[in-house]
């Protein structure tokens, strides 16, 4: 997202990145924070999305993030539940409903990439064909605004 010129803020549960990160995106990604070019809350989670920002809590308290768009990546299995409480509705695989052209879920601007457009098909998603869900749900984003 940060290489499609959006302005980036990370929020992670944890107080930092797993070392199992693949190999050759963890350095890009520590680097990007590192020089700020991409925002960072650890030991962080988020408690609220609302039309216009985030909500999170952490070490610091509560924080109200401005935001156009949410992007939940939560690893190698989508939490399920996380979408169906925001009304996406699923296929008898798991997969959440959505549009494959511009991945938005039957819930209006709520989209969904990589592994999480798979259900219990995990295998059917790899970067070859999955690295390029982010920018074109940017494209959709920016071409509504």
């Amino acid at each position: 997202m940060y290489r499609a010129g959006v302005q980036v803020t990370l929020v992670h549960r944890h107080a930092e990145l797993k070392s199992t990160i693949k190999y050759w995106v963890l350095p890009d990604i520590m680097n990007r924070i590192r020089e700020q070019s991409v925002a960072a809350r650890f030991s962080t989670c988020v408690s609220e999305i609302t039309p216009t920002s985030v909500k999170v809590k952490g070490p610091n308290g509560t924080e109200e993030i401005p935001a156009d768009a949410v992007f939940l990546l939560t690893g190698y299995r989508a939490d399920s539940e996380l979408m169906a409480g925001a009304g996406v509705t699923f296929t008898p695989r798991g997969a959440p409903h959505h549009n494959p052209e511009t991945f938005e879920t039957n819930v209006p601007n709520l989209f969904v990439a990589g592994g999480a457009i798979a259900g219990e098909d995990t295998g059917t998603v790899f970067i070859e064909n999955g690295r390029f869900h982010g920018a074109k749900i940017i494209e959709v984003i920016a071409a509504r605004m």
